[in-house]
């Protein structure tokens, strides 16, 4: 398999697997959902997850297993870390009618 069709498919299957984790919760409010998806499906490349079922493989572990942990990569530092998703967070919370969060980053 080249680089680009292994990309395709593990990318595929992340994103199937953070769907399926973070998808329509109705036991969420609906503005908690809007501010999830935005910051879940950015349309970011997802390298960070497709490293980590990389590695799995590369040490005979399959994607499958790999998958609760290359989400989790995905998700915890990209919040927190990229100043563009903590601009888009804010402008989507003003945009949703709700207050900004204020990060702890903001008041150091």
């Amino acid at each position: 398999m080249d680089v680009d069709a292994y990309m395709a498919e593990r990318i595929a299957l992340i994103e199937a697997g953070i769907e399926a984790r973070f998808g329509e919760r109705s036991d969420f409010p609906q503005a908690l959902q809007g501010a999830m998806r935005h910051l879940l499906f950015p349309g970011g490349k997802r390298l960070r997850p497709l490293f980590a079922l990389a590695a799995a493989e590369a040490v005979g572990g399959s994607a499958a297993a790999a998958l609760p942990i290359a989400d989790a990569v995905e998700l915890v530092p990209a919040p927190w870390t990229d100043p563009a998703v903590v601009a888009r967070t804010r402008e989507f919370l003003i945009s949703a009618g709700h207050a900004p969060i204020v990060m702890k980053k903001e008041l150091d």
